[in-house]
């Protein structure tokens, strides 16, 4: 596995509890940072004399232009508590090339519309697949199942209703929380 040292180009607060990390992909790492859907990066951390390798899925699509991934903090969680507490624009850290084979297009079938289900974090590949499969197959329609504890630890909760509101006929969301409500937004 090869890694690349690159710099952090935006944190921005995703959840009171995650932050959304960008990327900045120097000319010459172009095409080793090209990904597909529902890939993945490792982080390679030196941190207090321990070695620390972490795995996180790309939540942006490849027609963004942008390499952007979600950190969640863990309750003991070393480094998704050094993401969330220590990240800053500028900052360079070893990161792997995407990697994973999660999805591909052949996947899709002319019958098929398409069921995302997430919880939590695990938004984050969910999130690449469906704004390319929205944007990719404009004759699809995808539905999102997206479990949370509450409505504060929605996970790009905005991000989703622009979705909803760009792809109004072809994207829908139901929403379950642990509190056992459950917004729903079927196919009609």
């Amino acid at each position: 596995m090869n890694f690349y040292d690159l710099e952090i180009s935006e944190v921005n607060t995703n959840t009171e509890n995650a932050v959304l990390v960008e990327f900045s992909i120097p000319p010459a790492l172009t095409t080793k940072f090209q990904f597909n859907p529902g890939q993945h990066i490792v982080f390679d951390f030196k941190l207090e004399r321990n070695n620390y390798r972490r795995t996180y899925s790309i939540c942006t699509a490849p027609h963004e232009n942008k390499l952007c991934i979600s950190v969640k903090r863990q309750h003991k969680g070393i480094i998704s508590n050094y993401m969330n507490d220590a990240f800053f624009k500028g900052l360079k850290v070893r990161v792997s090339e995407p990697m994973g084979n999660f999805y591909n297009d052949e996947q899709i079938t002319d019958t098929s519309n398409i069921i995302l289900w997430a919880g939590g974090s695990g938004i984050t590949a969910m999130l690449s697949l469906a704004k390319h499969i929205l944007k990719a197959f404009s004759h699809k329609k995808v539905l999102l199942v997206y479990a949370n504890n509450d409505q504060r630890s929605i996970m790009f909760e905005d991000e989703i209703e622009d979705m909803k509101m760009r792809y109004h006929e072809k994207f829908s969301v139901t929403q379950i929380l642990s509190n056992n409500t459950v917004s729903e937004d079927f196919f009609t």
